[in-house]
């Protein structure tokens, strides 16, 4: 039986050696790298790039961003901090907030510094923003 076994043996095997590390993994800059996670509706993101505005589209994207880190939610919770990745100040915001409000995209109400706000569905072809509220109110 141990004939057997030794039949098995693989003999005169090199294996590559494993890479060596030439520089140390800099975890500040990898926490900066940070991506949207889709999918992203077309309809909806078509519909709010041409809703106009300075920022609008900013902060759908980060609408987006946030909804991605938790993809089964159609609600989130904005903080000042997600902005500020793309620049976008506190009263463009509100702004660009009421604006996907009356477009239909989403609803939201403000508690405290933050902002709890609720994706809503677009349909094909419906660029009219004449979707039904849900039960957010919108207290600024």
């Amino acid at each position: 039986m141990l004939r057997d076994i030794e039949q098995l043996r693989i003999h005169d095997v090199k294996l590559a050696a494993a890479p060596i590390m030439t520089q140390a993994i800099n975890v500040a800059e990898a926490e900066e790298e940070w991506f949207i996670k889709g999918p992203i509706p077309g309809p909806w993101i078509s519909k709010a790039a041409n809703l106009g505005g300075d920022h609008t589209l900013h902060v759908a994207l980060t609408i987006q961003y946030v909804r991605g880190l938790k993809p089964k939610s159609t609600t989130v919770l904005l903080e000042r901090f997600h902005f500020d990745r793309l620049g976008v100040q506190n009263d463009s915001t509100r702004r660009a907030l009421r604006r996907l409000q009356e477009a239909g995209l989403i609803e939201y109400r403000k508690v405290g510094q933050k902002f709890h706000v609720a994706i809503l569905p677009v349909e094909l072809g419906d660029s009219t923003g004449n979707n039904q509220s849900t039960s957010l109110d919108t207290n600024e």
